[in-house]
């Protein structure tokens, strides 16, 4: 077996392996320093299955799935796909994924083969700070950390070797001051992908689609990042791919909270290519509690 980097690592720890018709098996990374089975994780864990029931050639073009309940990084995930329909250009899985017997996530994919159609963009790239002028978030994080030891904020997570993202800005919740609900950072795998499937690159950016979008609403709040004091939660999450791109060249993922309320926040994503065009969106509903 070839060396693997840790980004193709990555790619391949997101795609479940087959243990019987229709029904795949994933596992949490063991370097994950998350208390529970990262959402993103999950989503990407599904597109990796459901891209196994397929015929060559079909791509994610949409997910829209349901997070039911949270889901321990020590227990494997099993993912029972159900194939909807397979058409003369669109396929449809739904996807289950369980913990011992119980649904923690649910989505529906549309997969379809790629073709040309009329095009326009009307979502332009922010004028943001280039990545090779700002520094990686880990860095500030451990530097803010080492500065303010009392304060409430998440240690820095390496993301298992496999991400360089560098926030344009101020990171979110380093320090409780209301702001206005949009934020933005730079990503990209720190190692190249080499002739990987674009469903590779596809897993990888859905993984990163759940990174911070949630916090999105919690910015004008003047929120801390104390858990005792704050329930968040994802509650919902769907992924449209507009274009083709590569996770080993950089990515700007804009993150705007149009609107809060009623213990939840509306948190939207998108994805632009070094050269301002929108390859993907997504959109999550959170849990947003304060005690």
């Amino acid at each position: 077996m070839p060396h693997l980097n840790p980004a193709q690592q990555l790619a391949a720890q997101l795609t479940p392996e087959a243990i019987g018709p229709m029904r795949f098996r994933g596992y949490t990374p063991v370097e994950s320093q998350l208390s529970q089975v990262f959402g993103g994780q999950v989503m990407a864990q599904c597109i990796g299955a459901a891209e196994q029931t397929l015929d060559p050639g079909r791509q994610l073009h949409s997910l829209h799935g349901y997070f039911l309940r949270p889901g321990s990084k020590e227990i494997p995930l099993d993912y029972v796909v159900t194939a909807i329909r397979d058409g003369g250009s669109f396929s449809t899985r739904q996807v289950s994924a369980e913990q011992e017997g119980k649904a923690i996530f649910t989505g529906m994919l549309s997969f379809k083969l790629p073709e040309q159609g009329v095009e326009h963009q009307a979502a332009t790239m922010p004028e943001v700070q280039s990545p090779e002028s700002r520094p990686r978030d880990n860095e500030t994080l451990a530097q803010f950390r080492a500065d303010n030891p009392a304060a409430h904020v998440p240690p820095p997570v390496d993301w298992l070797n496999a991400l360089d993202m560098r926030s344009c800005g101020e990171m979110p919740l380093l320090r409780p001051a209301r702001r206005q609900p949009t934020h933005g950072f730079w990503f990209r795998t720190r190692d190249p992908m080499g002739e990987a499937p674009f469903h590779d690159h596809l897993k990888i950016l859905t993984w990163v689609s759940d990174i911070r979008l949630i916090t999105t609403a919690m910015l004008p709040h003047e929120l801390p990042y104390d858990k005792s004091r704050i329930r968040a939660a994802s509650l919902d999450h769907a992924v449209w791919v507009h274009h083709p791109f590569r996770v080993d060249e950089w990515i700007y993922h804009q993150m705007d909270a149009p609107v809060s309320g009623g213990g939840r926040g509306l948190n939207l994503g998108r994805f632009y290519n070094r050269e301002g065009l929108l390859v993907a969106s997504s959109s999550q509903e959170g849990l947003l509690r304060v005690f």
